[in-house]
């Protein structure tokens, strides 16, 4: 075998920015056939660039790159953000959260979507060490808005409700003057057009109506047994006309009539 560096020996020459120092002029001069490949990536070279000395043998090394080292993007579609981000940092891989969106059946911070550089790619896909992955994450689902349910009949607002995700719990009924029996008169913890979260509970007070009782008959009774009488019926005692020590002769409003709890009656006495 002929040395390196003697005549009639072809040395190649692999044209790169680290060669600056190593011209073809300068071989073709030493009487050396010279072939010239081109190599996309060459990171290292022994001897280094300037050190090989004119007619001075010895071989040169080359190390050429097989480019970057890659990874497989884990499985994150349906994974806890936690999750993918350690699998992808295992994997030399970094996890932006691009945006959120709300979802009706993925918990807050599962994956719902992932992509790298806006491209779209699928778990066990390679891409270069380092790269970072821009996933969507869920926000859970979307609140519900409490409807305009006041005064509307309890069964129909029990069924609406269930409809949109949320549970209702039908505590103590309630008077209410202004709602009807039957529908609702009240509701806890949010009211109409809060928001609540799916599967949020709803208290609700159904109306027994207005509180009302019926004057009781108290005629013909001294003043003080018909003030006894209309305070145990939920009444108070209103004015009082005519000689104290005769008998209960008129009412106001009169007997038998249905009024709010409270209500004062007042006494004509004759």
């Amino acid at each position: 075998m002929t040395p390196p560096g003697q005549a009639n020996e072809l040395v190649t020459v692999i044209e790169h920015p680290s060669f600056i120092n190593l011209y073809e002029q300068e071989l073709e001069q030493e009487g050396l056939p010279i072939a010239v490949e081109d190599v996309d990536k060459v990171f290292k070279q022994v001897p280094s660039s300037g050190a090989m000395k004119k007619g001075h043998s010895s071989t040169l090394i080359l190390y050429v790159s097989e480019g970057p080292t890659l990874s497989k993007l884990p499985d994150m579609v349906g994974k806890a953000l936690a999750d993918v981000r350690a699998a992808a940092n295992k994997a030399g891989l970094s996890v932006n959260v691009a945006s959120q969106a709300f979802d009706e059946t993925a918990p807050a911070d599962q994956v719902l979507s992932f992509t790298v550089k806006g491209q779209q790619v699928s778990a066990g896909d390679q891409v270069t060490r380092g790269t970072p992955i821009d996933v969507v994450t869920s926000k859970g689902a979307q609140p519900r808005v409490i409807p305009p349910i006041a005064g509307k009949p309890f069964a129909d607002v029990q069924a609406q409700l269930t409809q949109m995700g949320l549970v209702v719990q039908q505590a103590e009924d309630i008077f209410s003057d202004k709602y009807p029996a039957g529908t609702v008169a009240h509701l806890e913890p949010v009211g109409q057009g809060a928001t609540l979260q799916k599967g949020g509970t709803l208290v609700i007070n159904v109306s027994k109506g207005p509180d009302v009782v019926v004057v009781p008959n108290v005629y013909g009774q001294s003043a003080i047994d018909a003030k006894t009488n209309l305070e145990a019926a939920g009444l108070t005692q209103g004015t009082i006309t005519g000689p104290v020590d005769k008998k209960v002769i008129g009412l106001s409003p009169d007997k038998d009539a249905v009024v709010k709890r409270g209500t004062a009656v007042n006494i004509k006495m004759g």
